[in-house]
């Protein structure tokens, strides 16, 4: 998906001159708020107008609840993924993710991959205890925060931001047809989400 522009439409203008009362003597200082309030409206049009559907994946690497931890671990770094959603026939049960890894050799929820490392470059050990002979049902974060696909993705950015979490598995009727990342927002609307108040 090519990345989404915020330019103003004459709709966005005559918007932004309804908000700002004013329709003549348009002075160079009026000229620039205007285009700010018709920027900052071009940029709500778009945000609900793209929706989970449109930005989500439709391939969907999955997990089931039976799979060791260390399967896991080698489904989702041959895929080249943080996380994925755990399954049991359509149902989404849960999500594991790097964070769910981290917990269980020690490190809080919130740390980074990299402080792993730098754990381990620290002369700490690295007890795998936590993780051996653990299943996917034992690793998961649930129940899983899903999302509908008709929902607006500038929602969908806000629950990603509210609940700390980096993926969305999208349902319908109570089956996964896709999965929204970070990622898939980051590339379509770059910075656009973080000038929303």
């Amino acid at each position: 998906m090519p990345h989404l522009s915020p330019d103003p439409q004459d709709a966005d203008f005559l918007e932004a001159m309804r908000e700002m009362g004013a329709f003549l003597d348009i002075t160079p200082n009026d000229a620039t708020e205007l285009f700010q309030v018709a920027h900052r409206h071009a940029v709500k049009r778009l945000l609900r107008s793209i929706t989970v559907e449109s930005l989500m994946t439709r391939s969907v690497i999955t997990l089931t609840p039976e799979q060791s931890a260390a399967d896991a671990a080698r489904v989702l770094a041959g895929a080249k993924i943080s996380g994925a959603p755990v399954m049991d026939g359509d149902a989404v049960l849960g999500v594991v993710s790097v964070k769910d890894f981290l917990v269980h050799l020690g490190l809080p929820r919130e740390a980074q991959a990299i402080g792993l490392v730098a754990r381990l470059l620290d002369g700490h050990t690295c007890t795998l205890a936590g993780l051996r002979g653990i299943t996917v049902a034992g690793l998961m974060t649930a129940p899983a925060l899903t999302i509908a696909p008709e929902v607006p993705a500038a929602e969908a950015a806000r629950i990603m931001a509210g609940s700390a979490v980096n993926r969305l598995p999208v349902t319908a009727e109570g089956h996964l047809v896709g999965i929204l990342t970070r990622t898939d927002l980051a590339n379509a609307f770059g910075t656009l989400l973080e000038e929303q108040p």
